[in-house]
C-alpha cells in the first residue's frame, strides 16, 4: 500500500504543478495582451495625429 499512496501523492503534486503552469501562463498572456493594446493604441494615435497634421497643413495629399 506505501507504493500505491506514494503514487496519489505524485499524482496530487504534478496537478497542483500543472495548475501553477496554467494560472502562469494565461497571466503571461494577459499581460502581453494587455502590452499589445496599449502599442497599438498608441500607434493608432500617433497615425491620426500624424493624418491631421498632414489634412491640416496641405502637405501630404490629404487636402
Amino acid at each position: 500500500m506505501n507504493i500505491l499512496e506514494a503514487i496519489k501523492r505524485k499524482i496530487k503534486d504534478l496537478k497542483e504543478k500543472l495548475k501553477t503552469k496554467i494560472y502562469n501562463n494565461k497571466l503571461r498572456k494577459a499581460q502581453l495582451d494587455s502590452q499589445i493594446k496599449v502599442f497599438l493604441n498608441s500607434s493608432y494615435t500617433g497615425l491620426e495625429s500624424t493624418i491631421a497634421s498632414k489634412s491640416f497643413s496641405g502637405g501630404g495629399g490629404f487636402t
